[in-house]
């Protein structure tokens, strides 16, 4: 294929890709990207790599994550240490 052929290939995929009618084929929720991308992905990383990637995830972009506001509402509050009265 020569260069010419390349760009004209390009500019083909390009207009239908750019077109205000394109659908992506498959949509996929982030929890469906996270899944494939713990099983293809995370096996080829180094274990504080997975373990920092993995709590990130789940820290920020898990459904199941809990916000500030709502552990203040759910009544989850940090212990403050505190010296006894005498």
């Amino acid at each position: 294929m020569s260069k010419g052929d390349a760009k004209h290939k390009l500019s083909e995929l390009l207009h239908e890709v750019n077109s205000p009618d394109h659908q992506p084929e498959s949509p996929i929720t982030l929890d469906e990207f996270w899944r494939r991308f713990e099983e293809l992905v995370l096996p080829n990383k180094k274990y504080s790599t997975k373990r920092d990637m993995s709590n990130t995830y789940r820290l920020y972009f898990s459904p199941n994550s809990v916000t500030a506001d709502e552990e203040h509402q759910q009544g989850i509050t940090p212990v403050v240490l505190q010296p006894a009265p005498p």
